[in-house]
């Protein structure tokens, strides 16, 4: 049976997103697109050279490394997600070993055509939650990618102004502590009077009123609800 180099390389690669692709929908995880792509490339580096050279099969450690380059997640996390790629790579193999191989190539090639499908449905969906943000304090302009939480309405008790959640410390004037209730009763959060918080909506800039807080979130900034009605926020910029 002849082997072609162009194929094997092709079924190798697609086997291998949809393993990523998989191993990513079951932990929940962000992947980085341009990394993911540059460990494809390399994995196919590799599986060249050790058909044509005498290397040590180390394919999995150089996945492993592929997987934590790929996804942003801690040490550990890597570990776990390993894990399953190679538990959902020996299912695959068994499939592989038990059926037709006409059969294992539709396989792979109708479950990445719908997990690329699903995962376009999911960033519809998603891209109308985030939005850029712009943060001008004093002579420094920050910029968030920020997602919009739409069971976050916290807002400062006597003003009504929203609270905004972002992942990295500003130094703001006007600190005041504002209550927030939860199971055990009632706590505060420090957060800053921010009047140079500007959101895009439709292709322009709004300035909003909200108070800003920092917090350790999965996003750069976790908007609030609020920010798109109320009278502290009824006046644009361009």
């Amino acid at each position: 049976m002849v082997i072609y180099y162009e194929l094997y390389l092709l079924i190798n690669s697609a086997i291998h997103v949809l393993l990523s692709r998989l191993s990513q929908r079951i932990m929940q995880i962000k992947r980085n697109n341009v990394l993911f792509i540059a460990g494809v490339i390399l994995l196919n580096i590799y599986d060249y050279l050790y058909l044509n050279y005498p290397l040590e099969d180390i394919k999995y450690l150089i996945i492993f490394f592929i997987l934590k380059m790929s996804f942003k997640i801690k040490i550990k996390d890597s570990f776990k997600l390993f894990i399953i790629y190679y538990s959902l790579n020996v299912i695959l193999g068994g499939i592989y070993y038990s059926t037709d191989n006409k059969l294992f190539l539709s396989l792979i090639i109708s479950m990445l055509l719908i997990l690329y499908l699903d995962g376009f449905r999911v960033y519809k969906i998603k891209r109308n939650l985030y939005y850029e943000i712009k943060i001008v304090d004093k002579n420094k302009t920050y910029n968030f990618i920020g997602y919009l939480d739409t069971g976050n309405d916290l807002a400062e008790p006597k003003t009504n102004i929203p609270v905004v959640f972002i992942n990295k410390k500003i130094s703001f004037l006007k600190n005041i502590k504002i209550p927030y209730y939860t199971i055990d009763g009632y706590n505060y959060l420090n957060a800053y009077l921010c009047d140079n918080f500007y959101i895009k909506i439709d292709q322009k800039w709004h300035k909003r009123l909200v108070y800003v807080s920092t917090r350790k979130t999965s996003y750069e900034c976790l908007l609030n609800i609020l920010i798109f009605k109320g009278e502290n926020n009824d006046f644009k910029i361009t």
